[in-house]
């Protein structure tokens, strides 16, 4: 692991392999190693940068005094991507799917492709302009578990709070397949995950931004996974022009690990096509979006 300050913060980050640089963003709870798969799949042909988010892994935690917002996270992942000289291509899951969209817009055409894993960029859904779909319902489903674990959290029961974010994103079995070590270790993490809610419902950035990302995208989700995110999946993919939007059947949220081998092998051929290296099609069911004309605009990783 290495180490650069991003103003007087500690900031993490795996980096093995040489070649053309993929950055791989992990989701809330996780940290580098969620990547474990692909770094040892990629990096005998490709750079692996991997950093722990704040507060995550050995990364230092957002001191505040204001409040953590997405903005935070992009300012050390584009420190990272900027000490390479190439674009980049980016990689997220989860909370990290929702901050490489950011990175994505900031950094253009510093980013050579995005791979985006069911982000969650929940602030979309009720900016969604579709009148045969009511996007509230998704948006009061997230709500209310982040009302759930903020309420635990800030009384003093952070295990309750694990076990409601977990379930949620797993399963109700979930929570109790998991070692007591691995437990406690999530309930220490409680206070960062309602951190991070808390960005990713107060970010302001409009859906019609998303149209201004010209970098090759490719979106995938899950069909088992929460309806919130499987619904924000196509609301990016309609967003982004030219994207590309694969499902892959019987996953779940944590699909990067359950199902590590097909989103690695997808999200490679996504790479590679970027580079000019294939021209052969996916094997698996790819919608394709044209430029959108809108009115407006389970299991964890071992961190």
């Amino acid at each position: 692991m290495q180490s650069i300050d991003v103003n007087g913060r500690k900031v993490a980050f795996l980096d093995e392999g040489s070649g053309k640089t993929i950055v791989l963003l992990h989701s809330s709870t996780g940290s580098h190693r969620q990547w474990k798969a692909a770094t040892t799949d990629w990096s005998d042909q490709y750079r692996i940068i991997a950093p722990d988010l704040l507060g995550y892994g050995d990364t230092e935690p957002w001191p505040g005094p204001r409040p953590h917002t997405l903005a935070n996270e992009v300012e050390i992942v584009a420190a990272v991507i900027n000490r390479t000289d190439d674009p980049v291509h980016l990689v997220g899951h989860s909370y990290g799917g929702a901050i490489a969209l950011q990175t994505a817009m900031k950094l253009g055409s510093r980013i050579a492709s995005l791979s985006l894993i069911e982000p969650t960029a929940f602030y979309l859904l009720a900016q969604e302009d579709d009148t045969e779909h009511e996007p509230m319902t998704e948006l009061t489903e997230i709500v209310g578990v982040v009302r759930d674990i903020g309420k635990s959290v800030v009384t003093g029961f952070p295990m309750a709070a694990a076990q409601r974010f977990v379930e949620y994103w797993c399963g109700e079995e979930a929570w109790s397949n998991l070692s007591p070590d691995r437990k406690w270790r999530t309930s220490n993490q409680m206070h960062k995950v309602h951190q991070d809610f808390h960005a990713l419902l107060c970010e302001k950035s409009p859906l019609i931004a998303l149209a201004e990302i010209k970098t090759p995208t490719l979106i995938l989700c899950g069909t088992d996974s929460p309806r919130p995110t499987r619904r924000l999946t196509r609301i990016i993919a309609e967003a982004i022009p030219g994207s590309r939007h694969s499902t892959i059947p019987h996953a779940g949220h944590m699909l990067p690990i359950t199902h590590a081998a097909k989103v690695n092998a997808l999200i490679l051929e996504h790479v590679q096509r970027v580079e000019g290296q294939t021209s052969e099609s996916s094997p698996a069911v790819v919608t394709f979006f044209p430029k959108r004309v809108a009115a407006q605009g389970m299991r964890f990783a071992d961190a």
